[in-house]
């Protein structure tokens, strides 16, 4: 609670009949493995034509696959590819 509320004003933690120590065998922690990701490119249509091409100009700088689909994606909408 230090790092958290430095000011103080807390009472004291111990698992006894307070209300905090009443809350402390209800505290539980889990531990995630993340196995997939899946990403999604909105490409906002209410964007100028001129906006909508830096954005396919910019998608190139990384040179991932991903951003490369994208970017074919983009410049389908605006004709371009």
């Amino acid at each position: 609670m230090r790092q958290m509320q430095p000011e103080g004003g807390h009472p004291a933690i111990a698992p006894a009949p307070n209300p905090i120590g009443r809350m402390l065998h209800s505290i539980c922690g889990v531990h995630l493995r993340i196995t997939a990701g899946r990403a999604k490119f909105k490409f906002g249509r209410n964007r100028t034509r001129p906006h909508r091409e830096l954005i396919a100009a910019r998608l190139l700088q990384p040179g991932r696959e991903s951003d490369t689909r994208a970017r074919q994606y983009l410049l389908g909408q605006l004709g371009l590819e």
